[in-house]
């Protein structure tokens, strides 16, 4: 499994930006910090690599918007392989409905207006192999709410790209962001998964549980 949670506090972990994407520590699902693509004219997008799939394969990530409803039509998250699209998620203007939408640009399935305004959600996409036959599940929160056959091209993923609405105040966050290789459907990480913050000591002193920390060697750096 490949992730991010952001809890470098920067960017590092993006294979690509555009637009100026952040990382903010308010609103976040877990941990210290998520990342906003806030919206703009020129919409913001950020894009996760890592190593391609072997399918079936899963991606996972929470999602939360200022806005449901957008005044266009925005592909929030789009699974790629290489850059070329595999599947991706439209959030549908006037309707606040999800389209679910193949390699070939096909309409495969609808969601129903699942979202709140400023609630995080966790949103899993599972696609099952390449090319034409393939079954693309989409599950918000552990429930499925779509599952259909489209093509998704070929090859397998390795991409996750973010997308920003392209309207002011219109924002979107994402966390806690996942993607790998699977068994069955059953094998996505679920909900429950977060990214945890980085680890740092300060409950402590320059005593810190022992002698003075300020005088030493390097042999007696183990004590």
């Amino acid at each position: 499994m490949e992730f991010t949670g952001f809890e470098t506090g920067g960017l590092e972990e993006a294979s690509a930006t555009t637009n100026s994407p952040a990382v903010v520590t308010t609103p976040v699902r877990s941990g210290t910090y998520a990342l906003s693509l806030a919206g703009a004219v020129s919409a913001p997008t950020y894009t996760f690599t890592g190593a391609a799939v072997t399918y079936p394969g899963v991606a996972g990530f929470g999602y939360r918007t200022t806005t449901v409803i957008p005044t266009n039509d925005t592909d929030f998250i789009r699974i790629q392989a290489g850059g070329t699209i595999v599947v991706r998620l439209t959030l549908k203007a006037v309707t606040g409905d999800v389209d679910v939408v193949d390699n070939a640009g096909t309409v495969i399935g609808t969601i129903t207006a699942p979202f709140s305004a400023n609630t995080w959600y966790f949103i899993e996409i599972f696609v099952s192999a390449t090319g034409v036959g393939a079954t693309v599940t989409v599950f918000i929160d552990d429930v499925q709410k779509f599952s259909g056959t489209g093509n998704t091209g070929s090859p397998a993923f390795d991409q996750m790209r973010f997308a920003g609405d392209n309207v002011a105040a219109q924002d979107t966050f994402i966390d806690d962001v996942y993607m790998g290789s699977v068994a069955v459907v059953g094998d996505r990480l679920g909900s429950n998964f977060n990214v945890p913050r980085t680890y740092q000591n300060t409950d402590e002193d320059a005593t810190d549980l022992g002698s003075t920390l300020d005088a030493g060697t390097w042999a007696l750096a183990g004590e």
